[in-house]
């Protein structure tokens, strides 16, 4: 399928003896002396002229091995009380107070060489530039803990997140070079700091750091017992990463900018992934194109890309969030939490600034299209012989109700999607539907990829789906089988978790948006008592979606074409088509209207996303975590955009 061809070949064949020479290396059967001189004779008859002398360094024992570990805050309390999120996930984390640090040495580094580091710091530091309290300026760490986890495991789960204020006035769009910047600044610190790990990871633990224009964050995973070394060791490797503009050698530089441009050269997975990832990057504030990044990726040094993370982070204000759960006491979170407070610090190549009455977001926003949208491109895979469409209907900003009633809708779309196009007229190898969500927007996608129909047809056979099939599938919809829906949909929530991970996941997206919609299982459960939820309302939401009886739909279509992109059909042409396929004139009539209202793109990057933003600007940044008795429905105004965003399946 990738046209890639290989060879294979014994060691012994190409390396006559060497795996028992090794071996005996291994079992202690020759001197460090003779092994040298034997790896020195190896090199020099290579061809390589050197004086070095190679001698076997044996790797040094691995220190910080844990061989006593407690278990006493390994299992949660309040497991199987209280409300049906508490019964699956246990307690949810409580919010501590989090007092500010006064530690200021770093316990990996000897004393002398704490001194000189204070030393460096202090001659790096600008008080007088500086706002009192450091990055968070005086703002206390929101800090979540919770003792144990529901599944059985003796780690702990760590996440820190420093988050930028925002200004009200402030783009939300990073500029295409900063951007740049940030992403070759996490692969160079990658690079820098990985091999400085090696052997705090073999004792059990991991890390991981990631900068972005969303801020800074640090996930910690691991036995209680190296964890605190962990966290020194992660932040002094940062620190002295961002202190020093200079620490990358060039030809590392030269290297990862050049794998960097190869990936974006690269079309490895299948077409479906890139359309979709396209509809995405209309939808969401922050990405640019593939040919964007390449127009100015010779333009980033060294010492820009390793400058950024202070430039455009470290240099204003951040609000540190952190969780902690699992097998660690409540005093270790605490000391963690301020360590990594107190820890980060700010570049001498950076002066820190001032946001008086920003906030933090805790709500992505998304792009709100003012029209149809639909983008027409080549497969960017050459020689790739599929065509691939990605249809995206909206739902609104997610309720409690459509929550339920979508992804109940969901679970029948996929069923009748595939037994239609792919089974029965097998239009493609890829074919699939279903609803989802990005941040508070809920949304319905179908996808197919093949090279039986163009692209153009393929969109008709999948509104047959939407307007025709789907419609009659919910009509005819039995009261067992509408049940078994429910049942199905009701254990999917009542499921528990199956790991650590899923734990902290759980609870990571309330606590992440303030403490909100913690009880959400619950409110779903309430739902599925109700006696709203019934077979004609399932109809009802549907129709409003994708059959609605006034004004275009709110729908995002990404086409690509396998060898060229055609001209528009003429409305004739799209109403042949369509009759054709089985439409009904009621349904023909509906795309030949909404095509006259849909903008076209045959490019997506930013300033194509702009474009649509300057439109329709954002969708509201709701959050409706309570079931309501007058529930809301998904609202039509005419002329008017309901809360809904053109987004589709990820």
């Amino acid at each position: 399928y990738y046209h890639f061809h290989y060879g294979t070949q014994a060691i012994s064949d190409v390396l006559p003896g060497a795996v028992e020479r090794w071996l005996g290396w291994l079992e202690g059967h020759q001197t460090v002396a003779v092994i040298g001189e034997h790896v020195e004779t190896r090199v020099r008859s290579a061809g390589f002229q050197t004086s070095r002398t190679f001698l076997a360094s044996p790797p040094k024992p691995i220190k910080d091995v844990p061989k006593d570990i407690s278990l006493t805050h390994m299992r949660a309390v309040g497991v199987g009380d209280g409300s049906l999120d508490q019964k699956l996930y246990g307690l949810k984390p409580a919010k501590l107070p989090v007092k500010k640090s006064t530690e200021r040495t770093n316990p990996v580094l000897s004393v002398p060489q704490q001194q000189q580091e204070q030393r460096l710091l202090q001659q790096q530091q600008k008080p007088q530039q500086q706002p009192q309290g450091g990055l968070l300026q005086g703002r206390h760490p929101e800090l979540w803990y919770r003792s144990g986890w529901v599944t059985n495991s003796p780690k702990v789960g760590l996440k820190f997140e420093f988050r930028p204020l925002r200004l009200p006035s402030e783009d939300l769009e990073l500029p295409l070079f900063d951007t740049l910047r940030l992403v070759l600044y996490n692969r160079l610190l990658s690079e820098e700091i990985t091999p400085k790990m090696v052997d705090l990871t073999a004792t059990g633990v991991s890390y991981d750091v990631l900068v972005s224009r969303d801020g800074v964050s640090f996930n910690f995973g691991g036995f209680a017992p190296v964890l605190p070394r962990l966290i020194d060791t992660v932040l002094h490797e940062f620190n002295r990463f961002n202190a020093d503009a200079t620490i990358t050698a060039a030809s590392r530089f030269q290297r990862v900018r050049q794998q960097l441009r190869e990936q974006l050269t690269t079309y490895e997975d299948m077409p479906i992934q890139y359309a979709i990832q396209d509809r995405n990057m209309l939808l969401s504030p922050g990405g640019h194109s593939n040919d964007e990044v390449l127009a100015v990726i010779d333009n980033v040094t060294s010492e820009a890309a390793v400058k950024s993370a202070a430039e455009l982070l470290l240099s204003r204000p951040l609000q540190l969030m952190a969780i902690a759960m699992g097998n660690l006491e409540e005093d270790a979170a605490l000391k963690a939490t301020q360590k990594i407070s107190s820890g980060m610090k700010v570049p001498h190549i950076s002066d820190l600034q001032s946001h008086d009455g920003g906030t933090v977001e805790r709500i992505p926003r998304v792009v709100r299209p003012s029209a149809p949208i639909e983008v027409r491109k080549l497969n960017p895979r050459k020689g790739d012989p599929n065509d691939a469409v990605v249809i995206s209907l909206v739902a609104g900003v997610a309720n409690i109700e459509n929550r339920v009633l979508l992804g109940l809708i969901g679970e029948i779309l996929r069923s009748l999607t595939y037994s239609e196009l792919r089974t029965k007229r097998q239009l493609g190898y890829v074919v699939s539907a279903g609803t989802a969500m990005i941040s508070n927007v809920h949304y319905v996608s179908a996808v197919v990829q093949g090279n039986v129909l163009p692209a153009d047809d393929v969109e008709i056979a999948i509104e047959d789906i939407f307007q025709e099939r789907m419609p009659k599938r919910l009509k005819e919809l039995s009261n067992d089988e509408f049940a078994a829906y429910v049942e199905s949909y009701r254990q999917a929530v009542l499921q528990p978790p199956t790991s650590a991970s899923d734990e902290l996941t759980h609870f990571l997206l309330p606590i992440s948006r303030g403490g909100k919609c913690f009880e959400l299982h619950d409110e779903l459960q309430k739902y599925l008592r109700s006696p709203r939820l019934t077979r004609e309302r399932l109809s009802e939401v549907w129709g409003e979606l994708a059959t609605p009886k006034e004004g275009p739909r709110h729908k995002l279509v990404v086409k690509y074409f396998a060898k060229n992109v055609p001209v528009l059909k003429s409305a004739q042409k799209v109403r042949e088509s369509a009759l054709l396929q089985g439409l009904s004139s009621t349904s023909v009539q509906r795309l030949v209207d909404e095509r006259s209202k849909t903008v076209y793109f045959d490019r997506v990057d930013s300033k194509a996303r702009a474009a649509i933003t300057k439109a329709g600007g954002y969708y509201p940044q709701d959050l409706n975590c309570k079931l309501h008795d007058d529930s809301q429905h998904v609202q039509r105004a005419k002329g008017k955009h309901s809360d809904a965003a053109f987004l589709g399946i990820s």
